[in-house]
């Protein structure tokens, strides 16, 4: 008998029930087999029985299922599977199956594998699974409509799920190890809610951005989270959000246009030290407490959020600075500005045509107050602080 070494173009241009294909190379790659149609597709490879047990045949073809095998022989050694190597689906192999089974020994699910697999609307997990990282656009555009993820992973690479238009449900396994959630992994799919595992530390940039469906995002007890990155939420659905208490940063436009984002809480003792540039521009926040850690609030954090009437600074703010055009256009009726604020910059409370009270903590150490500040405020009057060094005009 001879082995089969490759399957050429067009070998097989016609429908069948269903295909066993061994392989006697390292790593299978599916899509790869120029398969015109086919209910049912198995990749298996060539067994020894006195040096690894091979998995059971099954006794009957699943329906429009893709069943990745886990043992191949190379060089007369049978070896474990251990990643699916990258590869990007030929055409027509979106329209063969719908369901695909990784096996157990499998730890990585490389660039591209499953990309544009517009058919491909469930992903089956094998107990016990060694999954570490699902790569690179690995299922980008594929018709995905939920997954369940094991504990194993550790890393969800760049546009993983991006533009799964069909993709509601993601769940992760509890104890689950993952640790960053990286550029563009959901970015433009139909997610509704999602909750983040507690080792979780990184939310990367446009990781949930465009998810016009994500209206609930959690993060479980214990959450490890340091950062949220830029435009990590940009244009999501979200209604509020909790922020674990160890997150330090929220990078620059991370809830920019979340018009429906009516409310954020920070947990107790929150550590938060930065809230950056235009990170909540133009969102529907109505209300916000700023934790005590914070030093700066940066160009356009606030801007044009119309909603926003009320802003509270913890006591025991460290607050010593809000940057040029911070609450531009906001709907604030008045604030209490904190007792180690130095500097009010320019168009900070600019065009906040709600605004009639402005007042400084006991002991203020405001010294500089920039041009245009509070440039067409509806201000009466307000009571600076003695040792103001700088006014600036208007």
């Amino acid at each position: 008998m001879k082995e089969i070494l490759a399957i050429a173009a067009g070998a097989v241009s016609f429908a069948v029930e269903a295909m066993y294909i061994p392989l006697v190379f390292e790593f299978p790659i599916v899509g790869s087999f120029p398969i015109m149609s086919s209910t049912d597709v198995y990749l298996h490879g060539v067994y020894r029985q006195e040096e690894a047990k091979p998995p059971q045949e099954p006794e009957e073809a699943s329906e429009n299922t893709l069943c990745l095998r886990t043992f191949v022989e190379i060089d007369g050694k049978i070896r474990p599977i251990k990643k699916l190597v990258d590869y990007r689906c030929p055409d027509c192999a979106p329209m063969v199956f719908s369901k695909v089974r990784i096996p157990a020994n499998v730890e990585v699910i490389g660039w591209h594998y499953f990309e544009n697999c517009w058919n491909l609307e469930e992903v089956i997990f094998e107990f016990g699974s060694k999954l570490r990282t699902i790569d690179c656009k690995a299922f980008c555009g594929s018709g995905l409509q939920s997954i369940f993820i094991p504990k194993s992973l550790k890393f969800l690479e760049e546009g993983c799920f991006a533009n799964c238009t069909h993709l509601r449900m993601v769940t992760f396994e509890t104890d689950s190890r993952l640790q960053r959630i990286m550029l563009d992994a959901f970015s433009g799919s139909d997610l509704c809610s999602i909750r983040i595992p507690a080792n979780t530390e990184i939310l990367d940039e446009n990781c949930f951005s465009n998810c016009k469906s994500l209206t609930k995002i959690t993060f479980e007890p214990g959450s490890k989270l340091k950062r949220i990155m830029s435009e990590a939420f940009s244009g999501a659905d979200l209604r509020s959000i909790r922020i674990p208490a160890g997150t330090e940063i929220l990078d620059c436009c991370c809830f920019q246009f979340c018009r429906n984002l009516k409310k954020i809480t920070f947990e107790a003792d929150s550590r938060l030290q930065k809230i950056t540039s235009l990170a909540f521009f133009m969102s529907g926040l109505r209300l916000i407490r700023i934790p005590s850690r914070i030093r700066v609030l940066e160009l356009k954090c606030f801007a044009e959020c119309d909603s926003l009437n009320k802003i509270i600074f913890e006591d025991d703010s460290r607050l010593t600075k809000i940057e040029s055009e911070a609450f531009l256009k906001s709907g604030l009726y008045s604030v209490s500005i904190p007792a180690n604020t130095e500097t009010i910059a320019c168009n900070c409370f600019a065009c906040c045509q709600k605004l009639e009270k402005i007042t400084f903590e006991a002991d203020s150490r405001l010294r500089i107050i920039e041009d245009r500040a509070f440039l067409w405020s509806n201000l009466k009057s307000v009571h600076i602080p003695a040792n103001a060094e700088v006014i600036g005009d208007e």
